[in-house]
């Protein structure tokens, strides 16, 4: 479901049907001290579409939008959600959703000396959940200024690129050649990241398979590369493959 023709995707939250909790549920996003630091000391608007399933069970159907702000450098979403960042502080306001599309407004001044921005979206659930106890959001938009504007829809290749800055996912294959004429030499491999990551991860290989080398590690892990050892290569051709997982790079 999209409020508009031109936009293709929308986030959807929701308890699962005849479930009694109700904890908050949140969707939260927050930002590198890069891409903080020009909203310090300056008004900034959060705009966004919403609306609720036909069972939302909110009270007064309200789904509460917040802004953080910290002074500290790249702390995690987790630690915002738990109210640790350095320095942090929040702006929240009630918005009340309907089973019709609308798109809501929030302007705040950022404080100077700001380092670090974050947002998300709240609602608790009460009673027990119906079918479609949910909330949908999509055209998230913050923006420097108390002037909404248009949703700045940017090509996908670019969009893909900025999200591959804290996550990427991959395989890989080689071909090598033992050198020696015996058993137990090792070769190494480099495997590169499509962009240049946030901060140095932490690779995990998985799925491995190989013709006649016998074991893979990682090592010399960059922002931009790691290194796949293998190991006990016989001499002739060897090949291994796989694929590989990150953490680390995220906030």
């Amino acid at each position: 479901s999209v409020p508009t023709a031109t936009t293709q995707y929308s986030l959807k939250i929701q308890r699962t049907a005849a479930s009694t909790s109700t904890g908050n549920i949140v969707a939260a996003q927050a930002l590198e001290t890069a891409n903080s630091y020009d909203l310090a000391g300056s008004s900034i608007t959060l705009s966004f579409w919403a609306k609720c399933g036909a069972n939302y069970s909110a009270t007064s159907s309200i789904l509460g939008s917040f802004v953080f702000f910290g002074t500290g450098t790249d702390q995690s979403m987790s630690n915002m959600r738990s109210n640790a960042w350095t320095g942090q502080t929040n702006v929240s306001q009630n918005n009340t959703v309907s089973t019709t599309w609308t798109r809501f407004t929030q302007t705040v001044s950022c404080p100077a000396g700001t380092t670090q921005v974050g947002m998300q979206f709240l609602f608790t659930p009460t009673g027990t959940a119906g079918a479609d106890d949910s909330i949908y959001i999509t055209g998230v938009q913050l923006e420097k200024g108390s002037t909404v504007t248009s949703f700045d829809y940017r090509p996908y290749g670019t969009e893909l690129a900025l999200c591959q800055r804290y996550y990427v996912q991959g395989d890989f294959a080689f071909g090598m050649y033992g050198q020696g004429g015996s058993t137990g030499n090792a070769a190494s491999n480099t495997v590169y990241f499509p962009v240049e990551l946030r901060a140095t991860p932490t690779v995990a290989l998985s799925s491995l398979s190989y013709l006649n080398a016998s074991s893979a590690s990682v090592s010399s892990t960059t922002t931009r590369r790691f290194t796949v050892n293998n190991t006990s290569v016989t001499a002739g051709v060897n090949q291994v493959t796989g694929n590989y997982t990150m953490t680390g790079a995220e906030l």
